[in-house]
């Protein structure tokens, strides 16, 4: 009989713990996803990095034009395939929040660069003044 609780102890402990494992994974996973998501979005956004101090980009000195556009269009578009390749419910809080935050802002930019498209109308998206001056 103890042999048997024994083993049964054995058994429930490397399971679960095989179970830790396979999480920690996708939390790694995710983080290193997260780590990227940041890196490309200062690729894609360098005013914005540029307004939040940080400097890597700052050679980038973006033309808003349509072939720009249509570059972030395609890459926020494999940013949404790339967050979806995660499901929230297998991620611990701390990156379940995160998810939802890269998840709502990528489709964020979808929704302004197909459907509210403010540089068909706004003059304002064409003054490139404020980030060339900072640099």
């Amino acid at each position: 009989m103890n042999k048997f609780i024994l083993a049964l102890v054995i058994a429930v402990t490397t399971s679960s713990c095989d179970m830790i494992t396979k999480d920690k994974d996708k939390d790694s996973s995710f983080h290193e996803y997260k780590e990227q998501f940041i890196e490309k979005l200062w690729e894609l956004e360098p005013s914005w990095a540029l307004s939040v101090g940080y400097h890597k980009y700052d050679t980038l000195l973006q033309i808003p034009n349509a072939e720009l556009r249509e570059w972030k269009r395609s890459q926020y578009a494999m940013q949404g395939m790339a967050i979806n390749y995660f499901k929230p419910e297998e991620l611990n809080d701390v990156n379940r929040t995160d998810f939802g935050l890269i998840k709502d802002f990528v489709e964020s930019q979808k929704f302004y660069h197909e459907q509210f498209k403010s540089y068909e109308w706004n003059p304002s998206n064409y003054n490139v003044g404020g980030s060339f001056a900072k640099i």
